[in-house]
């Protein structure tokens, strides 16, 4: 035998392997061998033993039999210590020695598969620090529902404990049962688990004492295969806790509005009856002539007119705040407005001597926008450049337009602004240079044009210099189509249970000369029985009848086939006109009506081009 190790150890120092063709027996080995194969004893075994690939059994079958020749390199494959197979690389040689036939195995591991077992080694390796560092908790199960895997976070998600952990499937499915807040929901769970096959499930999962988990069900498919599924669990809870909040806090700031909203028109309508009575006598008496006390009741009406201005602006600031300030836009001449708001602020300009020059061009444009609105924003404009201005001095109103907008100017030559101060200029309740100018004034009108204009798709800029004046330009969109001409007589039906409005109605009609025919009605009743027997144009209604409201009125029409409605009220509420355009009219016209409102809302049904003015 030691003659034997002799010979191997002067052959090579690899693994090789000395097997007697007769016995078929190990009868030597290299020390690198053991470490291949793992085995304690190699010496006596039959080389069979060991070698297990179909064609080693073929090869020995021959050698026993006499035919002892060596092997050119081939693959082989072996049996370790452990019973697995180990893939090699060997080469056989036929060896006589001692009057013995001997064949020396010479081994390699195949590298390749080597490689291929680290890889898939790392691979593993991989994935499991990767399921464990999720935030989500992952669980993994065959078709009979045995768990096949899961990460420490699902662990942590459950609550499951090292013992629930050792008890195998049972003991982790009932602890996972006790956690849902109710059992409802935990029988949706599995119902949902159990018919998910190879589709897709989500489902919220609610937990004692206060958690929530969005499960996510995928199958798990080896190609068309499916192996079994794999749920994903996130926690969401202080996503949930966070929502509740906001809700809560959202449900308290709409509470809060409502309140604000309720006392200011409260104090709105407590304000205004005093008001009326301290204004209406203070004008009586002044028209009756108080000689001694003319001066002083000026100064009474000043104030008082001065005090409802104040209160209108804040109202209004209240409702774009709220987002509750609604438009009723249509198409408009500016012309007649711009001669109005000139005339209105025309005493204020001669008390203070100032020069008023209108615009030098007579040929506007027609514009979109709700000439409420409008007039509202260049009273303002046109009175604080009269107010801010120096004695003696002048205000130009003047336009110009671009392709897409018109832009009024309004422009003083008074002691302008500095640059630092004309952004803050638009910030609410704020005066910048109020002190200096010792001039009336709340704060609010020109942040609330701002807004007024931004509402109608425009904006208010400024340009000025100290000492030179200030120049405000008002920028509107131009109307996209203008309002034809080419009008049709209409059929019209006016409902209101107020003679003198209907009367009213019926010269504002007349003085229109376009040929509409006008339809009285005192009821909503009264209405619909002619809107039965008659094709009617144009729908007026008041909002408040005797037998019914003018939303009862529309609602009880089909949509399909009812004709164009108008909301015409006394209530000046911007709920009440959000209210009737939602439920489906054209416009909201307040009273005391415009004859110049009505008309232009009339001639856009009468030329096809009526469209709703949210």
């Amino acid at each position: 035998m030691n003659t034997y190790n002799e010979l191997l150890y002067s052959c090579c120092e690899e693994a090789i392997l000395l097997v007697d063709a007769a016995s078929l027996l190990v009868v030597a080995h290299t020390p690198a061998c053991r470490e291949l194969l793992g085995h304690a004893q190699l010496i006596g075994r039959p080389i069979t033993d060991l070698e297990c690939a179909l064609s080693d059994i073929f090869y020995w079958e021959e050698v026993r039999t006499g035919q002892v020749q060596g092997r050119d390199p081939c693959e082989g494959l072996y049996l370790d210590a452990h019973g697995h197979t180990l893939s090699v690389q060997k080469h056989v040689v036929a060896l006589a020695f001692a009057g013995k036939n001997l064949l020396a195995i010479h081994l390699r591991p195949d590298e390749s598969e080597k490689q291929a077992s680290l890889a898939l080694e790392k691979s593993a390796t991989l994935l499991q620090a990767t399921l464990e560092s999720t935030a989500d908790g992952i669980l993994v199960i065959d078709l009979d529902g045995r768990i096949v895997h899961f990460n420490r976070r699902f662990a942590d998600f459950w609550q499951l404990s090292d013992e629930h952990l050792q008890s195998g499937e049972r003991g982790i499915y009932r602890q996972m049962m006790r956690r849902f807040r109710q059992a409802q929901a935990a029988r949706q769970f599995l119902a949902m688990a159990q018919e998910a096959r190879d589709q897709e499930g989500f489902i919220l999962l609610e937990l004692k004492p206060r958690q929530w988990l969005e499960c996510r069900i995928r199958p798990h498919l080896l190609g068309d295969s499916l192996l079994g599924h794999v749920f994903t669990f996130t926690d969401i809870t202080a996503r949930i806790l966070a929502e509740e909040q906001l809700q809560t806090a959202i449900t308290q700031a709409q509470a809060a509005s409502r309140a604000k909203t309720d006392f200011l028109n409260h104090m709105s309508h407590e304000l205004r009856t005093p008001l009326n009575a301290i204004l209406g006598f203070a004008q009586i008496l002044q028209s009756e002539g108080c000689a001694p006390h003319d001066q002083r009741l000026d100064l009474i009406i000043q104030g008082g007119w001065h005090l409802l201005g104040l209160i209108n602006e804040v109202l209004d600031l209240a409702s774009v705040e709220a987002g509750k300030l609604t438009l009723a836009r249509e198409f408009i001449d500016p012309r007649p407005l711009f001669e109005e708001c000139l005339a209105f602020v025309r005493a204020m300009a001669e008390q203070r001597q100032i020069r008023l020059h209108p615009p030098t061009s007579t040929s506007l444009p027609i514009l979109f926008a709700d000439p409420r609105r409008l007039r509202q924003i260049l009273l303002n404009l046109l009175s604080n450049a009269i107010k801010y201005n120096t004695h003696g001095g002048a205000v130009w109103l003047d336009w110009h337009t671009d392709a897409q907008s018109i832009f009024i100017e309004i422009r003083d030559d008074g002691p302008g602004i500095r640059p630092q101060d004309q952004e803050r200029i638009f910030e609410t309740f704020n005066r910048v240079g109020s002190r200096q100018h010792k001039v009336e004034g709340t704060g609010i009108g020109l942040n609330f044009s701002r807004s007024l204009a931004r509402l109608m798709d425009g904006d208010i800029h400024l340009a000025s210099v100290p000492g030179q004046g200030s120049t405000f330009s008002l920028q509107l969109p131009l109307a996209t189509h203008m309002p034809s001409h080419d009008a049709r007589p209409l059929q019209i039906l006016y409902v209101d249970d107020d003679a003198s409005n209907r009367l009213i109605m019926q010269g504002m009609i007349r003085k229109m000369a376009a040929g509409h025919q006008l339809h009285l009605a005192e009821s909503g009743q009264q209405a619909l029985a002619i809107l039965a027997q008659t094709a009617i144009d144009l729908l007026m209604t008041d909002l408040h009848l005797d037998d019914m409201s003018g939303l009862d009125l529309i609602a009880r029409l089909d949509a399909a086939h009812r004709p164009p409605c108008f909301m015409i009220s006394a209530s000046d509420d911007d709920t009440l006109r959000q209210q009737a355009l939602d439920a489906g009219f054209l416009h909201y016209l307040c009273k005391p009506l415009r004859l110049e409102s009505l008309s232009t809302a009339i001639t856009e049904v009468a030329c096809g081009q009526a469209t709703h003015h949210p």
